[in-house]
């Protein structure tokens, strides 16, 4: 008889005498069997409740023992529940593991992920339910309760707008064809963004201020591109507008992370000018007087960079104590630029206190722009 298809047996003794009339009488059973291999599930390690972030991994380790001296007739099959006590969701896992011999053991680990999984969960696992023989099941299966806490991510991710390269102030004025860098920036590394879902781009264009809407930038403009998240890269959006006309425009922008939360209470925005004439206008320097530095600024407008750049700085009786030329300026750009003096002359070393004359000469586009003035250093 096969185990398998009889576990449960019982056995009648059928006896007969026809002659004497007098049965035979049992006095002893003996019942001769093959026993099989018996398991017991435990924890590989003293067990812990598992904490972790929203999206990232967590994983544990059991050990299944072979408490007989039997072997298993084949691989076991291991069944992973997990049951979310917020979202009353269940997932379910199977695999199989090597049969441990006999008075041997098998180590495996058992993984998964916390996405959706907010909260407290519980953790059942169990071995070979039924399927291959074994003396008893009872000790094959390991329920804990509030087993793993995931934490909901609730962090705002971070909106870093650029444009043309630099971060410009309220109204400062930019390039005709500005070149707009949007960056969601999240410090979960498990939840990445990627796709464009609660991620909204309106631009305001100069009009009548009682007929001004925001229109939408949709992600199919062509002047739109956007790249998801990865590893190693944040979520990108490049938005660049061609030919814009003379005026004030209003940029808009809604941006969430991989949860969903928004980058601040408010949308971002900023305003800011175009004007495709190529004009230069200077800033009052200051501090002025200054016990050090002095900040040297000039506005930009147009769609052309500066050709040529000096900054020369005179003693009251014309001696020329310092002087910059366009290496002296790292990078211009279109619409506000600073220069800072930190007072020192050509050698290196802090100018006495006293009046000081600069004069500023910037060629752009072939007009020349010139500004002097008086600069009072007091230390």
């Amino acid at each position: 008889l096969d185990a398998s298809d009889y576990p449960y047996l019982r056995v009648e003794l059928t006896t007969n005498d026809e002659i004497n009339l007098s049965p035979v009488q049992l006095k002893n059973w003996f019942v001769l069997y093959e026993p099989v291999a018996e398991g017991l599930l435990l924890h590989n390690d003293k067990p812990e409740v598992k904490i972790a972030e929203e999206g990232d991994l967590w994983s544990d380790q059991f050990k299944f023992v072979n408490i007989s001296n039997k072997n298993f007739p084949s691989s076991l099959t291991v069944e992973v529940e997990v049951f979310n006590n917020s979202q009353l969701t269940k997932e379910k896992q199977t695999f199989l593991i090597d049969a441990p011999v006999k008075h041997d053991s098998t180590i495996f680990t058992i993984s998964g992920n916390t996405l959706s999984k907010a909260g407290l969960n519980d953790l059942s696992v169990f071995v070979n339910r039924k399927i291959v023989p074994e003396q008893y099941y009872d000790n094959n299966g390991i329920s804990i309760q509030d087993y793993i806490e995931v934490t909901t991510d609730v962090t705002r991710p971070m909106l870093d707008v650029s444009i043309d390269g630099r971060y410009v102030r309220n109204y400062d004025y930019v390039s005709p064809n500005p070149f707009i860098l949007m960056l969601i920036k999240d410090e979960n590394q498990f939840l990445l963004k990627t796709d464009t879902v609660g991620v909204n781009i309106f631009l305001q264009a100069p009009c009548d201020m009682n007929e001004c809407e925001f229109v939408r930038i949709n992600f199919s403009n062509n002047e739109v591109t956007w790249f998801p998240a990865t590893a190693t890269s944040d979520f990108r959006i490049e938005y660049k507008p061609q030919a814009l006309v003379d005026g004030d425009y209003t940029l808009r922008i809604e941006a969430v992370d991989g949860t969903g939360n928004a980058s601040g209470e408010e949308p971002y925005q900023i305003t800011f000018r175009i004007k495709n004439e190529v004009t230069l206008a200077f800033n009052s320097v200051f501090p002025n007087p200054s016990s050090g530095d002095f900040f040297f600024q000039f506005q930009l407008t147009g769609n052309v960079l500066p050709d040529s750049f000096s900054l020369q700085i005179f003693t009251t009786e014309g001696r020329l104590v310092q002087e910059f030329g366009e290496g002296a300026v790292k990078e211009f750009n279109i619409g506000l630029n600073e220069f800072i003096w930190q007072a020192h002359d050509i050698s290196g070393s802090p100018l006495p206190n006293g009046l000081y004359i600069y004069r500023m000469d910037i060629i752009s586009d072939g007009k020349e722009f010139t500004q002097q003035g008086k600069l009072l250093i007091s230390r």
